[in-house]
């Protein structure tokens, strides 16, 4: 359902009804918070496309539009929780830094090789620490040799690879490549977040497949994508 509703919202940014695709991803982020991935490029885009005109004229009206109704969203989403004082509780859920840089089983991300790599280097010094970052069980992550990732360095890192992507969003802004757009702007998110869930190279492949018949690059890159996919899911199995 909420892939569906993602692939509706591009679908509505790449009709031209740049508004109704912006709610329906504001709506889609209050269903699941995981859709952060892509909203850089839903912010350039919709800037770009809707809020300012030819010539980098603000068109104010359109930015209203679009502000208050994605305020609304939010807004009815968030109230019940205004009210009860939970809004702390709420976001200590939402983003769960204190869990460590890693989930119990590993994204096959950077941080994935980074941890690797610390496990290697333990093994040839002979440094171990009583922490397991292969346990399979949710914890903070600890390092053998390797420095602790604080999460604002992952942060930071993602910002700094996801500008050439958003300049060309700005640049181009082809609506004929929103969803080659979504798709590289949630695999960054997935290749260098914090605490990323194995699942979440979903939300790009998804992407990719839907656009891969359009040349062999995007289709090589589909299926390099869905066999990694399928190897970092195997485990979630166990718990079916």
């Amino acid at each position: 359902v909420l892939e569906g509703i993602l692939i509706l919202s591009l679908t509505y940014l790449y009709d031209g009804r740049n508004l109704i695709g912006g709610i329906l991803f504001a709506i889609l982020l209050n269903l699941k918070h995981i859709y952060l991935y892509l909203a850089p490029v839903y912010f350039i885009y919709l800037l770009k496309s809707y809020c300012i005109e030819k010539g980098f004229k603000l068109n104010i009206v359109n930015l209203a539009k679009l502000g208050s109704a994605v305020i609304a969203v939010f807004a009815i989403s968030f109230a019940p929780f205004l009210d009860l004082d939970q809004l702390k509780q709420i976001l200590s859920r939402l983003f769960p830094f204190q869990r460590g840089l890693v989930h119990a089983y590993w994204a096959p991300n950077f941080w994935a090789l980074y941890c690797f790599a610390d496990k290697v280097l333990g093994f040839v010094l002979r440094k171990h620490s009583s922490a397991s970052t292969t346990s399979g069980v949710v914890q903070e992550t600890v390092f053998d040799v390797l420095p602790k990732i604080p999460p604002i360095l992952t942060i930071a890192l993602i910002l700094a690879v996801h500008l050439p992507l958003l300049y060309k969003v700005f640049r181009t802004n082809s609506k004929n490549q929103v969803f080659l757009y979504g798709a590289i702007g949630s695999f960054i998110f997935f290749m260098f977040g914090f605490h990323v869930h194995e699942k979440a190279i979903l939300i790009p492949l998804s992407l990719l497949q839907l656009i891969q018949t359009r040349n062999i690059t995007l289709s090589k890159l589909a299926f390099l994508m869905s066999l990694n996919a399928g190897i970092s899911l195997f485990l979630s199995l166990i718990h079916i």
